[in-house]
């Protein structure tokens, strides 16, 4: 996609793989304690914000609420006076391939933010 408007905020984000994975032992609340170590690697999607009437997040190929909405959601919460913004996700990272493109996507998406 290309976008010329001044206004559009571009950022990338990439997939990464996950190299090394230790799960503790749970801990009294449950949770278990992780350690890992990941690699960025080439395949990214596309994120694209820019001002809008109101928040809005298309990233077709992924139905129903995504990391991505819950990120700008979680980021107006904090910060009130943000634009309205709509979020454009050109996806490349296959979904649920293990890959971490939902959570490289809600990070880009915060940057753009």
């Amino acid at each position: 996609m290309h976008r010329a408007a001044a206004a559009v905020i571009h950022e990338r984000a990439f997939a990464k793989l996950n190299l090394a994975l230790r799960v503790g032992r749970p801990r009294a609340d449950g949770l278990h304690p992780l350690c890992s170590i990941f690699a960025s690697i080439d395949l990214a999607d596309e994120v694209y914000a820019e001002p809008a009437e109101a928040d809005r997040v298309d990233c077709p190929g992924v139905e129903g609420p995504n990391l991505v909405e819950a990120a700008l959601a979680a980021f107006r919460a904090r910060v009130p006076e943000l634009p309205p913004l709509h979020v454009q996700v050109e996806k490349r990272i296959p979904v649920a391939a293990g890959l971490g493109g939902g959570s490289a996507d809600a990070a880009a998406t915060l940057r753009a933010a």
